[in-house]
C-alpha cells in the first residue's frame, strides 16, 4: 500500500531530476553520463558477480583438491560426537550408510529409536 505508493513517487521525482539535467547539458556531457551509467550497471550486475562466483569457485576446488582443510574438518565433527573415520574426507557418514535401504520401513527406525 503506502510504500508502494512512496516508492512510486520517488521513482517519478529521480527520473524528472535525471530528464532535467540531462535537457540542461551540451550533447557530449549527455553521453559521457550515459557512459558512466552504463559502465556502473555494467560493473554491478556483471563484474562484481563473475569475479565473486570465480573466487569461491577457485576457494573450493583448492579446499576439496588439496584436502588442506581435512583435519579441520576432521576435528569438528569428533568435538561434536560423531566419526571422523566414516570416510577418507572425514566428513561423516556415507551416503550409503544414511540412505534408506530396500525392505527398511519408517516405523522400524522409529520404533527403536525414541526419545530417553
Amino acid at each position: 500500500g503506502l510504500l508502494a505508493v512512496v516508492g512510486f513517487c520517488y521513482f517519478v521525482v529521480a527520473v524528472l531530476v535525471v530528464g532535467i539535467f540531462l535537457a540542461q547539458v551540451s550533447a557530449r556531457d549527455r553521453d559521457m553520463f550515459l557512459a558512466a551509467a552504463l559502465v556502473a550497471v555494467l560493473k554491478s550486475w556483471v563484474i562484481t558477480p563473475a569475479l565473486i562466483s570465480a573466487g569461491f569457485a577457485l576457494v573450493s576446488s583448492f579446499v576439496t583438491l588439496e584436502n588442506h582443510w581435512v583435519p579441520a574438518f576432521r576435528s569438528v565433527l569428533e568435538s561434536m560426537g560423531q566419526s571422523a573415520a566414516a570416510d577418507d574426507a572425514g566428513l561423516g557418514p556415507s551416503y550409503a550408510e544414511t540412505t534408506p535401504q530396500k525392505g527398511d520401513s519408517p516405523a522400524a527406525g522409529a520404533a527403536g529409536g525414541g526419545a530417553s
